[in-house]
This record gives C-alpha cells, structure tokens and sequence, in this order.
C-alpha cells in the first residue's frame, strides 16, 4: 500500500460527524497538508446535503460549490471529490437546485446508494455520466450484504458509466474475511473498474478491514485523521500513513500537522462524533512500530492529545465515551458479535436497577439483523473507580469510597431474584466459558512452537498479540519466575474437578451486574457509585461472580490496563515456555502503593460483599477467588487487541489456577 492508495475523508465523513465546523480557510490548509503528507485523494465536503440550509455560520462542507473547489485545491496535485447522498438527490420533486447547477467536471462525486441494483441513483447516474462529470458509486450498508449484492451492485455500476465503485461498512459489522470476499465479488463483476473501501471502526477493525480491502484488490482506501466521523469513527488516517510503504518523516509531519488544528474546532464541536482508534496493540503493532522508526517518528506519542473524548474503556466489545462540553452525555457503544437480545438486556438492567427517578440509558439505534446496537447513558461527572484509586493519598479515603462501591453493587443485588438454577450458571460461566474462550488460541503445541527462537529470552512486547497468546496457551509446561503453574490444556481438568464447589448456595443467586470491573464504575456527585456497562445477567447468577470481577480489579488487571506494568519476558524451550518479570511495575513506587491498598479494599470486599442471608460466608469467600482466577482465564483471548497484555492476564490468572488447585501459598 501507498499513500497514492489513501483518500482522506476528514472535511466530509469526519466534518459529518462534527455537524461541519470547518470554514472555508481551515479546509484549505487541511487540503495543503494532506497533499504535502502525499496523499493524492480528498474529499472535501457534500454537494447539497440537507444541512446546507441550516443557516450555521460554520457549515461550510454540507454544499462544496466548484469555486469553494478552486479556491481549496488551487495548483496542488490532488483528486478532488465531494459526495452526492442518494437520500437528499436534488432537482427532483422540488427537493433542491437543478443537478446540472451543482456538479462539474472537475472532480469526482461519490454517489450514495442504498440499494444492490441502483435503483435509487440510476437516473441520476445518468445524468452526471451525461454531463461529463466522473462519477463513484459508494454502496451503503455493505455489513448486511452478501458477496451475490456486491457482484450485482458492482456489475450495475460498471453498466451505468461509473469510474469508481465503493464498499461501505455502514455499520462497522464486517470482519477482514468478509471485506475480502465483497472485493472479490466486486472483482469478478467489474474487473476493469476501480475499486475502493470505507471501513467504520466499531468492531475496532477499521484497520485490518482496509488492509484486508486493499489486499484484495481495492485500490482507494478511505480514511479521516483520528478516525473522527460519525457511527463507530471512521479508520485512523495516521494508521494508513504508518502502512504506507513510501511513507516519509515529511509524511508524518504534514499529517501531524494537520491533527494539531483538530483541538482549535468550535466549543462543543468534538463532543459530537465518534473517533476510530489507532491500535498499536493490535495484531499490526510491530509493523506500525517499523514503520514508524523508518520514518523518525514515535507512533505511542501521536494524535491522541487531539481528541476531546476522554475514553474511560476500549475493548473488542465495548467503547464508553465520556463528553465534557455541552451537550453532556455518557454514550456505551456495543458492538458485540452477539444476538440482539443480549444487548436488550443490557438497557432493561439498567432500566431496573437504577434509582427510582433517576435517568436511564436510551436506545440509540437498533438494527435488526446486524449485530450493532447502541444507547445512550445519563451524563455523570466524576472518575472512574480505578482511576480514583491510583490517585488516592490515603488507605483510609480508598476504604471509605470502596465501601459506597460496596452499598451500591449490593443494592443491584436486592433488585430481583435470580431465575437460573446455580448448577446451570456454575457449568456456563465457571467451565464452559473459559473452556471455549481458550480454545480459539489453543494449538498443537508441535505445530506452533517457534523453534528457530528455542533457547533465546524474548521481550513479550516484540510478539505478535495473537502469536504470543496462542504460543502461551497451547504450551504443555509453563513457569513463572521459576514456580511452575497451570498450563491451558490442564485448566478443564482442574475446572470439572472443582465444579461442586464452585457451584453456588441458593442465597447467593441474584441480580448481578456481570462486569463491575472498576473502569465500569463511575464516582458521580458525593462519590456515588453508576454501573456502566453491564453484561447482561437478566437472569441473574452468582454474587461471587461480581465480586470476583471487582477483585480481578484489585490485582494486575487495571494496572496493565493503565501501562504501569512492564512487558515479561519468555524463553521458549521444547517443553514449553519460561517466564520471567511478570507483574513488575514501572515504578518501585507505585507497585508498593497499589499493593498497600489493593491489600485492604481485598479484605473488604470479601467481609462486606456477599448476599445479606448467605449462611456459609466460608463457600462464598472461596468461590469469589476461584471466580477471580477464571474471569482472568476468560477475558485474556478478547483481549488481544491489547496486545502482550493479553497474554499477561492469562498467565495470572493461571498462576492463581496452580495456586487454589492445590492450596499453595501465592508466591
């Protein structure tokens, strides 16, 4: 790929979702330092979109004219484009000026379309083919499209005279497998048509998506700086950038350049779009980290000083947005590979469980057979849970605030009975689930094994995410600091031996939150506890699975999560994998602090968190550890956008299996 391959859609996609902010002088300059960056492809705004006649001062980019053209471009080397919606057409019905006064033959407009056989723009199409005017077809909605749509929209396209034909992922649903067979679809209907891609990051797979478009034959790659636009954020520009193989420090600069105006936007305006995110712990971490070496930059301290949403969480699953500005709100964006009803489930908990007249979530959008879904939470000031404690002078005012947190999640639990039996929740979430979690990253350790690296200690930090979990998890022996533990392929064994003793007391079954991890809790107000984000229990389960939650918090989870803690460092042996300086934090300092308070909020937590009417408080203290351990176990393979954190959090939490197995002492 190479920055000729990258259409930069930040003045429209990414002023979309910024309700247009940029005037006419900033458009300029962000068409110079696009086209100094090398980028031969930007688009710079609509023809005719609805909010043109709003009337804003700063509107400017809902109706691009062709001398607003002149004036940005000037003698830069550049393909222009702008972009005519299929849903606001004009010249039609009285719906706007005649089509022959808004185009020219300059550019290329991008020509939305809704439906697989063109319907909605063919006459259009038409039109602008008439006129001279060079025309791409962007098909919308392309997550809920089959290969069979693609080939027959891409083949219509070819008929109709269009130059350009583009898969939009609307949504953000599709996956990297299904981008490349639409390409090929689109290949094999018009082989001779230029083919491009727009990806949306909600699934954070943006990147991977494009790449995966390009390697399939698609040749223009859209993307906006800092993934600003509107559904899940649209692919990070400066990814591309780093990817590009003629990518320079000049590159860089200009597009560094170019980020910086994005904090001068109007007040208010930032809060109003999503932003895609740059995953240097993703699967092509080394290879942005090459690239950006190549090229004398420092990809970990680019960009996100830029960006006015403050993220309190990031996973392949979840995105909590908090916006400070006016217009206040909290939005949970769930984009899960999960059925629709699971995410209902969500809004109906918070719904009950919150205070009797306090807001509730709202349902954003909601698509029927595609498996996105977003509300919309109250807006509460305050930090995080976790972020409080790694600011907190003092044990006594981390207690007190720990113990509101403890009111609050017992509160949730007196909210509704649980109608799942214990041995039912027992069997699916303390065996089945890690089973079937760690069975994706399992291999034949004979197969995987790197053997050209036997013998060599390596940086965790210098594997590939996936490689590293896989190698982990499919070892037949594993050490830590010499103290041998569980290896994955012991773990079933282990779970079906203990399963009637982690099966619960009657009592203990409740309304549960299901994910109380401490980047889920927010202090609103006097330090009031909200729950964000739950993980859907409507049928309830077991306390000790909340409080395991709250304690994996407790451990080296937030930690990793919040870069305190160092990448181990593994040696591979024929046998299996030796690991050493797992858990060592940055700074002497801090690792003793955490420990001083994780310590006490422990001990808390197992006296004051349990079910009012549990008689054996004994089963339940041991099953919240057990129930630690294997959260730790579940949650490392959907973690490995995080890269070696991933796999860190999998060697803890078999570090705690070895441990309760056979009743060691932690070491």
């Amino acid at each position: 790929m190479k920055l000729e391959n990258i259409l930069d859609v930040t003045l429209r996609d990414g002023a979309l979702g910024l309700d247009f902010p940029y005037t006419l002088r900033q458009s300029k300059n962000h068409v110079e330092y696009m086209s100094n960056a090398g980028l031969r492809h930007i688009e710079v705004g609509f023809v005719n979109h609805p909010a043109s006649s709003l009337g804003r001062a700063l509107s400017f980019g809902a109706d691009v004219r062709r001398e607003d053209v002149s004036i940005m471009t000037g003698s830069l080397a550049a393909n222009v484009y702008r972009m005519l919606d299929a849903d606001h057409l004009p010249g039609t019905a009285g719906r706007g000026p005649a089509l022959s006064d808004l185009i020219d033959t300059s550019g290329t407009v991008r020509l939305t379309s809704r439906h697989r056989d063109l319907a909605d723009v063919q006459s259009v199409l038409e039109e602008l083919r008439n006129y001279g005017q060079r025309v791409a077809v962007n098909l919308k909605h392309c997550g809920s499209r089959t290969p069979e749509d693609i080939q027959m929209a891409a083949g219509r396209a070819s008929q109709l005279g269009a130059k350009i034909f583009y898969i939009v992922d609307t949504t953000g649903s599709l996956t990297p497998n299904m981008v490349m067979a639409q390409v090929a679809a689109a290949k094999r209907a018009a082989p001779s048509m230029t083919l491009g891609f727009h990806g949306h990051d909600n699934l954070g797979l943006s990147v991977a998506n494009t790449l995966a478009a390009f390697e399939a034959g698609a040749t223009l790659l859209d993307a906006s700086l800092a993934g600003v636009g509107a559904g899940g954020g649209n692919t990070p520009l400066e990814a591309l950038v780093l990817l590009a193989s003629d990518a320079t420090l000049a590159s860089w600069t200009s597009v560094y350049n170019a980020l910086s105006s994005l904090p001068t936007l109007e007040a208010g305006g930032a809060d109003r779009a999503f932003w895609g995110y740059l995953g240097v712990d993703s699967r092509a971490r080394e290879e942005f980290a090459r690239n950006a070496r190549r090229i004398g930059c420092d990809v970990h301290k680019f960009a996100w000083q830029a960006v006015k949403g403050r993220t309190i969480n990031i996973s392949g699953h979840a995105r909590i947005d908090r916006f400070s500005s006016e217009g206040k709100r909290s939005t949970v964006r769930k984009t899960e590979l999960t059925k629709d009803a699971r995410l209902r489930e969500e809004v109906t908990f918070c719904q009950r469980t919150f205070a009797s007249g306090a807001p509730v979530p709202e349902i954003l959008d909601f698509h029927d057979g595609v498996d996105a879904f977003s509300y919309r939470m109250p807006f509460y000031d305050g930090p995080t849970l976790s972020e409080l404690l790694r600011e907190v002078d003092s044990n006594a005012r981390a207690i007190k605030t720990f113990e509101q947190v403890s009111r609050g999640l017992r509160s949730i639990w007196a909210t509704a009975p649980a109608s799942i039996s214990p041995s039912v929740f027992a069997r699916d979430m303390y065996l089945n689930r890690p089973l079937e979690r760690t069975n994706r990253v399992s291999r034949d350790w004979n197969t995987i094994a790197p053997h050209g690296m036997l013998g060599t200690w390596e940086s965790s930090s210098s594997y590939d995410p996936e490689e590293l979990i896989t190698l982990i998890s499919s070892a037949p022996r594993l050490k830590v600091d010499n103290f041998e533990i569980s290896s994955v392929n012991t773990v079933q064994t282990v779970l079906e031996r203990k399963l009637p003793e982690l099966c619960p007391e009657e009592e203990s079954m409740v309304c549960i939150h299901g994910d109380p991890h401490f980047g889920n809790v927010l202090l609103s107000g006097e330090s009031q506890p909200v729950f964000l984000d739950p993980a859907g229990f409507l049928s309830g389960g077991d306390a000790a699975y909340d409080v395991g939650k709250m304690l994996l918090s407790l451990g080296l989870h937030d930690p990793l999560l919040h870069d305190d803690i160092t990448p181990f460092d593994l040696l591979v042996r024929p046998d299996g994998v030796s690991i050493m300086n797992l858990g060592k934090f940055r700074h002497q300092g801090t690792g003793a602090r955490w420990q001083t308070i994780t310590n006490d909020l422990q001990r808390l937590a197992l006296t004051n968190l349990s079910p009012p009417n549990l008689n054996n408080t004994r089963q339940f203290e041991t099953r919240v550890h057990w129930v630690e351990a294997i959260h730790h176990i579940s949650i490392a393979p959907t973690m490995i956008r995080r890269g070696w954190l991933a796999s860190a959090v999998l060697l803890v939490g078999l570090k705690k299996i070895r441990v309760l197995a056979n009743g060691e002492n932690l070491v």
